[in-house]
């Protein structure tokens, strides 16, 4: 069983990895990629005895819908996060979430100084940064070594 956590945790991170891609290119996250990473992250969550934290995932939309409704965050970024919200219990998330926003400046600041004119006019990655911040966070909060 241990094995095959490792295993579909890997193609989340590969998904995630294809998500940002996608993101950088075209500022957009598919519906079907988003699909997929929910069946995966269910499979994870299941396999390792929990339950998908719905309750935290709905309290992250509502949250981050509010700040899609006046242009702070894009839409697709709004559904990533709270589809890897699931994941992550009540204990976790704000660890998951400051990690989120770490690397969100990073990414900002990285491409306000290498591809200003791009970010300036497309916004910023930001499924690279949660994507990041889920890669690292999740392995740490929840015994995957």
């Amino acid at each position: 069983m241990e094995y095959w956590i490792k295993v579909i945790y890997i193609l989340i991170a590969l998904l995630l990895l294809y998500i940002s891609l996608k993101d950088i290119t075209t500022r957009t996250i598919s519906h079907t990629s988003l699909i997929f990473l929910v069946f995966l992250l269910v499979a994870l969550i299941v396999m390792q005895g929990r339950a998908p934290n719905v309750a935290a995932a709905f309290s992250v939309f509502i949250i981050l819908f509010i700040l899609f409704v006046f242009h702070v965050i894009g839409g697709g970024d709004v559904k990533l996060l709270t589809v890897l919200s699931l994941s992550f219990s009540n204990a976790t998330i704000v660890t998951f979430i400051l990690t989120t926003l770490f690397f969100g400046g990073l990414v900002a600041i990285t491409g306000l100084i290498g591809f200003r004119k791009n970010v300036i006019s497309n916004g910023v990655p930001y499924a690279v940064a949660i994507s990041l911040a889920f890669i690292l966070t999740y392995p740490i909060t929840h015994a995957i070594y």
